[in-house]
């Protein structure tokens, strides 16, 4: 009997001794305050899984910024080499966590700010390698950490750049994040405001037919940054004139073509008038393929000039304009009354190239060549960087003739 009662006061003493030697929270917090990283890395390792709510994020965010001093200090960096990964990984599980008013995060502003920096670094490494698919989950780890900061735009980037589509969902936080923060009375994040963010975005949803999405972007745009050429040439975009909304007679969804702005006009002169030597050499040599001559008109050579606009900064490349526009729609919206047919090419600067290239396909051949045709329209844009059309040069024109008949 009492070897069976000794037996138990020997387990209870143990046990006693055992949770008098485990850590606690606030210990692991105060070897935290106390610089002592790594007894706080290994007690918060024995305390966290009891610990919830703003405790859990508090511990978390003081081992992953234990981990990030270690990492700094010659004397622990070798014994913690994958120190970093292990902060990364805390501070993005602590953020993820956090509830919308948690204290913690706020104070730790400044290290999720260093940590989020220090990834984005990390995946701009292979980023610049155009190794977009390893480094679009490194941004995104970033992004988690600093939803403001720029993780979420290079982990779209590299979704650009594979030409996926899920893009959208890296940039549309940021758009919303910067407008707010703009809007605000007080506003903090003014130093990270992308223009390029809004600029992807508005070319995407022109690109799906989404114009009331992609006119409120740019409305937003305009307002954030008035003086950038980004924001510029989107608002020079006659595409962005198109609605599509109900038709009041057959109550079906349908393109309504605008005619173009005063402004959007006065762009596509200015143009007109940097490249009319070269169309005055491209319409010469047309006319000469043709049955009989077709006269330049200012009309036709806007609405080319501003179909070549639209392909270079919505980034496409096609006959069809994005908002189902044809080349007779277009030539109306410039006030040109009559059927028009049209012939597109991109990539040199060359109107001797460019024509031989359209003479060597017979639907091309038969357009400069149609015998009614009264007048012709030439258009010419220098392509753009941000250009990813399968068609795209690195250098050169995107070219557009219209020819008319009225």
């Amino acid at each position: 009997m009492k070897t069976g009662l000794s037996f138990v006061l020997n387990v209870l003493l143990g046990l006693t001794l055992i949770i008098a030697q485990s850590p606690t929270p606030k210990q692991a917090m105060a070897a935290y305050e106390q610089a002592e990283y790594e007894e706080c890395v290994q007690m918060v390792s024995k305390v966290l899984k009891k610990a919830g709510g703003s405790d859990r994020v508090k511990l978390l965010l003081y081992r992953a910024e234990s981990y990030y001093q270690l990492s700094k200090d010659p004397k622990t960096a070798e014994k913690y080499p994958n120190a970093i990964e292990l902060a990364t990984k805390d501070a993005m599980t602590a953020t993820r966590s956090a509830s919308p008013k948690d204290k913690n995060i706020k104070k730790f502003r400044p290290f999720l700010d260093t940590i989020s920096n220090i990834t984005v670094r990390k995946g701009m490494e292979l980023y610049n390698q155009k190794k977009y698919s390893e480094a679009k989950p490194i941004f995104i780890q970033a992004g988690k950490i600093d939803p403001n900061g720029m993780g979420y735009y290079y982990a779209g980037k590299c979704a650009l750049n594979n030409n996926e589509k899920d893009y959208i969902n890296s940039f549309t936080p940021i758009a919303e994040a910067q407008y707010a923060d703009f809007k605000s009375k007080k506003p903090k994040l003014k130093d990270k405001y992308n223009s390029e963010v809004f600029a992807e975005l508005i070319r995407y949803y022109a690109q799906v037919n989404n114009y009331l999405k992609a006119q409120e972007l740019l409305m937003q745009a305009t307002e954030m940054f008035p003086n950038d050429s980004k924001v510029k040439e989107l608002k020079m975009t006659p595409i962005m004139q198109t609605t599509k909304k109900k038709d009041p007679k057959t109550k079906k969804l349908k393109f309504f073509y605008e005619p173009y702005t005063t402004e959007q006009i006065t762009f596509a002169d200015s143009l007109i008038n940097a490249h009319k030597s070269t169309i005055d050499i491209l319409a010469t040599e047309v006319n000469k393929k043709r049955p009989s001559p077709a006269a330049l008109s200012t009309e036709l050579c806007r609405s080319a000039t501003l179909h070549a606009w639209d392909m270079r900064t919505i980034n496409y490349y096609s006959s069809a304009g994005v908002n189902k526009s044809d080349a007779t729609k277009r030539a109306k919206q410039a006030g040109y009354e009559g059927k028009c047919v049209e012939c597109i090419y991109v990539g040199t600067k060359d109107p001797a190239e460019v024509l031989k290239a359209w003479m060597a396909q017979e639907v091309s051949q038969m357009n400069l060549t149609k015998p009614d045709a009264k007048q012709m329209g030439v258009g010419i844009v220098p392509v753009a960087e941000h250009n990813s059309i399968p068609e795209q040069k690195t250098e050169g024109f995107f070219w557009v003739i219209v020819l008319g008949n009225k």
